[in-house]
């Protein structure tokens, strides 16, 4: 840190929501045990949300603190590891992810030069040999950097006076929270950003099809809860349109043949126009067969999230019990 001084650099508290994750956690923990930061400057904490696989027993071996809060959704989980925290910065991050070495440093040095700055944060970058679903899914090549309006919950970091006014996390929806915290942010007065150097590798990226539904299903399952504006988010828009011409559909060709195809056509163009978004904010140059693959991860995109959506308009399937244990 070239303009703060090593006595002046805040305690920052590292908390990681963690369930079932004894393949990817011992990476997690390892790079943020050798992050550049001082070490006397910041703790880790670990919140398991009853795992049922050695995640506990493998992260119980690191210097860093271990609790459980069981059942809940993800966003209690973070906040109870919240309410533990010393730091006056949170960091948080998934048990899945892999941070860089600069993670922690280079978000703090931002929060203190830019005092606008409510929170940070760092895109998601695929793992070395990804599986298709993943490439088709990650498109950019570089990690994002500037000011945003969302940040992902597995590279958030935010000053604690403004997490502790909103409020903390959504504890009610399954998935969105970080989405919902960034926009309470904001309508604080505060910017957001994405840093290049607080990009995380998200080792838990579905690397199946089927794997890919059904983590869209869970995200879209909450989609209504975790948004302040809905109408003000373009792919939620998108989303309820294409739930409506599904709905449609069997009418439309009741109806007429003509009217059956138009609306087949609209189904095709709402993906169509996503992938054509996503291509070209990544910037780079596609071949044919991953422009295909992008298309079609897409189609199972917008499918996944209005079967989620409408399932959340009756039941909540993600409900769990909540207790806490240190």
């Amino acid at each position: 840190m070239t303009s703060i001084e090593v006595d002046e650099l805040p305690f920052v508290s590292v908390i990681i929501p963690c369930y079932n994750e004894e393949e990817y956690v011992e990476g997690c923990l390892s790079a943020l045990l050798a992050q550049s930061y001082p070490q006397d400057c910041y703790e880790i904490i670990l919140v398991d949300n009853g795992s049922s696989d050695k995640s506990v027993e493998i992260s119980s071996k690191y210097p860093i603190r271990v609790v459980s809060k069981l059942g809940g959704k993800v966003g209690g989980v973070r906040n109870f590891g919240a309410s533990l925290a010393k730091g006056g910065i949170l960091a948080f991050i998934d048990a899945d992810c892999i941070a860089p070495e600069n993670w922690i440093k280079d978000s703090v040095h931002m929060l203190l030069m830019e005092s606008s700055l409510g929170a940070v944060g760092g895109s998601y970058l695929s793992r070395d040999k990804p599986t298709w679903v993943e490439r088709c899914w990650v498109l950019a090549s570089e990690p994002e950097d500037g000011p945003t309006s969302i940040l992902v919950g597995g590279s958030f970091i935010i000053k604690r006076n403004i997490f502790d006014e909103i409020g903390g996390f959504d504890e009610v929806i399954n998935a969105g929270e970080d989405t919902k915290l960034a926009y309470q942010v904001a309508s604080l007065g505060y910017s957001l950003r994405k840093l290049h150097g607080a990009a995380v590798v998200h080792m838990g990226y579905p690397q199946t099809l089927t794997d890919f539904f059904k983590r869209q299903f869970w995200h879209s399952s909450s989609l209504i809860h975790s948004k302040t504006s809905l109408f003000d988010d373009k792919t939620f828009i998108a989303v309820v349109v294409f739930s409506l011409l599904i709905l449609m559909l069997p009418l439309s060709f009741f109806y007429s043949p003509a009217l059956g195809g138009l609306n087949v056509i609209l189904l095709v163009m709402i993906p169509l126009l996503f992938t054509c978004k996503r291509v070209n904010r990544a910037q780079v140059t596609f071949n044919a067969s991953r422009l295909v693959g992008a298309f079609a991860l897409d189609v199972n995109y917008f499918i996944a999230k209005a079967c989620g959506l409408a399932t959340s308009l009756f039941s909540d399937p993600y409900k769990r019990k909540n207790s806490s244990t240190e």
